[in-house]
């Protein structure tokens, strides 16, 4: 887990379980791949921040240092919408991302050595059931 990135009060933690969330039950509930899920809990304006914010980050920060962007070929997940995320910007807000931090390497740029790449996808416009895939 990334902590250094949270902002307010969010959590972010792989789940063991058979489920996508409370009250859903059958092949709607299952995780894709098996068992377990990355759950992801953030609210709105909870933080004294101006605008107000919150935000939090699940990743890896070891494994891929050093590789190069060139060799990915396909990033994606599948995501589980609640339905009360209908009247809280739903469809084109309220998804998780990817991020990437990454040194561009740029000629015309050289001393900028940090940047981000983030992959918004669009919205499943299903609720209460995993998505299909949804990649870059």
């Amino acid at each position: 887990m990334i902590t250094r990135n949270t902002i307010g009060s969010p959590v972010a933690a792989l789940r063991d379980g058979r489920y996508g969330s409370f009250g859903v039950t059958g092949p709607s509930a299952r995780p894709p791949y098996g068992q377990g899920s990355l759950g992801i809990e953030v609210a709105d304006k909870s933080a004294s921040l101006t605008p107000p914010s919150e935000a939090v980050d699940f990743g890896n920060e070891v494994d891929f240092y050093g590789g190069r962007v060139l060799g990915l070929r396909q990033l994606g997940f599948h995501v589980f919408q609640r339905g009360e995320n209908v009247s809280h910007g739903f469809p084109t807000t309220n998804m998780p991302n990817i991020g990437l931090e990454i040194d561009p390497n740029l000629t015309a740029v050289p001393a900028t050595t940090y940047t981000s790449m983030v992959w918004n996808p669009p919205s499943p416009l299903l609720v209460d059931r995993w998505s299909p895939y949804l990649f870059a």
